[in-house]
């Protein structure tokens, strides 16, 4: 039986501590073959969740892992840098330069170069599991080869280093012309936002710095920084959190917003999962420490599972009302729409918890799965979408 060290930690981080499991060794298999994909960045999260599939002594298929479980073992394989720069770059080194089958005799040489990747020996025995599982198809080989030249992890944090260095002031204007509002309706200084999206930007760079460089890097971040804001806009304007409150001025189209009830803490709790010394290590000394993850727990999913956009909900009733499909479009959009929840786990056979997590695992075919659900030709969901741009034009 295989035992792949750094995946074993993963794994125990993403199933429930009162859970008790017993994998037999069919079952690590599964694990360790969607880890190893999902790891060096060749497949996505619905790929991921259809390999963690079994069949039991009746012949039935069952889910490897809970629908909870999925997503922590995603975002614990995203947040571990020894998979997405030690091993990522370590494997697709080897592809890149056609050394991944090693000769006989040169067992040290690719021990060395592992320690150059910042690997340790046990961690060599994931390349046996690759060789013998076949996992490395033409087509994951020709992706690799696609992809620029490895790094090691220094190299990585070098870039990481020279791209944040650029877009720091780019994040913190973009922070202060879309945030401000939610500073002074909740009594917060605008640099409360800044570590978030910083947060943001260091985790974004390291699970994409092997597939993407130079403009192409720049644009990924830029979309993350983006993504997050929308998301801390979610968070902050929802229903159930009561921060934000609007009367309607009478006479006009307005409202008047002003501080509601709840704490002003933010995000309720202190965002543990830091970025260590980054500004000191683009000032002065120490940049081999930048953007090191220390742990902790990120709330991100659960406010993102949480959130929804609640003045842009009223104002799209109020235009279109409560049965149009504009408004069942926008609760979609805002992961209100428990009816789609619903209809996608009957007819997938899943227990998805939320919209988003529908979203990640669709990936690029969301926008068709939306036109089964409303029964409209890909035209009329274009002609939907136009409709709704002008609601959000304010957040993007």
């Amino acid at each position: 039986m295989y035992h792949i060290p750094v995946f074993d930690k993963i794994i125990s981080k993403a199933i429930d501590s009162e859970r008790y499991v017993n994998f037999n060794e069919e079952q690590v298999n599964i694990l360790y073959r969607a880890l190893t994909l999902y790891g060096l960045g060749l497949i996505k999260a619905k790929p991921f969740n259809d390999m963690l599939v079994y069949v039991d002594k009746k012949g039935k298929k069952r889910n490897l892992l809970e629908g909870n479980e999925r997503v922590k073992i995603r975002y614990a394989v995203q947040i571990d840098t020894k998979v997405i720069l030690s091993l990522r770059g370590f494997i697709y080194f080897l592809v890149q330069n056609n050394v991944f089958n090693i000769p006989e005799g040169n067992e040290s040489k690719i021990t060395a170069l592992a320690y150059y990747f910042g690997l340790d020996v046990e961690d060599l025995w994931i390349l046996d599991f690759i060789r013998n599982q076949k996992l490395l198809n033409k087509e994951y080989i020709e992706l690799i080869h696609s992809f620029p030249p490895a790094l090691t992890p220094n190299q990585a944090k070098k870039i990481c280093t020279e791209a944040f260095k650029s877009l720091r002031g780019y994040l913190r204007t973009y922070a202060y012309n879309k945030l401000r509002f939610i500073c002074s309706s909740n009594n917060l200084q605008i640099e409360d936002m800044f570590s978030p999206l910083e947060y943001t930007v260091c985790h974004s760079c390291y699970n994409t710095i092997a597939q993407k460089r130079g403009t192409y890097l720049v644009n990924s971040l830029k979309q993350s920084i983006h993504n997050e804001v929308i998301n801390t806009i979610m968070f902050y304007t929802s229903k159930a959190r009561k921060r934000l409150e609007g009367n309607k001025i009478e006479g006009t189209e307005d409202y008047n917003y002003y501080l509601g009830k709840g704490s002003s803490e933010f995000y309720n709790t202190e965002f543990e999962n830091i970025v260590r010394s980054i500004n000191i290590s683009i000032d002065g000394e120490g940049s081999e420490d930048l953007l090191e993850f220390i742990g902790g727990v990120d709330d991100s999913e659960k406010i993102e599972s949480s959130a929804s956009m609640y003045f842009l909900n009223k104002k799209i009733l109020e235009a279109y009302g409560k049965n149009s499909l504009q408004y069942r479009f926008a609760k979609i959009v805002h992961n209100k729409n428990f009816d789609f929840l619903n209809w996608y786990n009957i007819n997938k056979g899943t227990n998805e918890a939320s919209i988003s997590d529908i979203q990640q695992i669709e990936g690029d075919e969301f926008p068709q799965l939306l036109c089964k659900y409303f029964n409209i030709t890909k035209p009329d969901y274009e002609k939907l979408v136009q409709d709704m741009k002008p609601f959000y034009k304010d957040l993007f």
